[in-house]
């Protein structure tokens, strides 16, 4: 996101004087609200609702253990949670005796995974 708002902030122009076309300046206000946008953004605001869309279908011949898994909401949780999506709207976590299975209200993808100096 530095890279962005940097490369922002190199397409700003020179203030104008009072003879210059106002262009710049309303140039200028564009991108300052594009700044704006691009800071306020926040992963909380990415939830997706199950009613509204699913993930892509996992393909029926992988493993429980090897599809995808996503950021998930449960119904009446107090924190959101890992699970995997099994397909066909259903959502669950495999354990030690079988698939656990979840009311998942919303989802997201997951992140990348934190590398240290980057």
């Amino acid at each position: 996101m530095k890279i962005f708002l940097k490369t922002l902030n190199k397409l700003k122009k020179p203030e104008p004087s009072e003879q210059e076309c106002k262009y710049d300046k309303g140039w200028n206000d564009a991108i300052k609200k594009v700044e704006e946008l691009i800071c306020s953004y926040s992963p909380a605001d990415m939830w997706i609702p199950t009613d509204v869309k699913l993930p892509p279908e996992p393909d029926v011949r992988e493993s429980p253990e090897d599809k995808i898994k996503y950021n998930v909401t449960i119904k009446d949780a107090e924190l959101p949670t890992t699970l995997t999506y099994l397909g066909g709207g259903r959502w669950g976590m495999v354990e030690e005796h079988g698939i656990a299975y979840y009311p998942v209200i919303a989802w997201q993808p997951m992140p990348p995974v934190y590398k240290p100096g980057r």
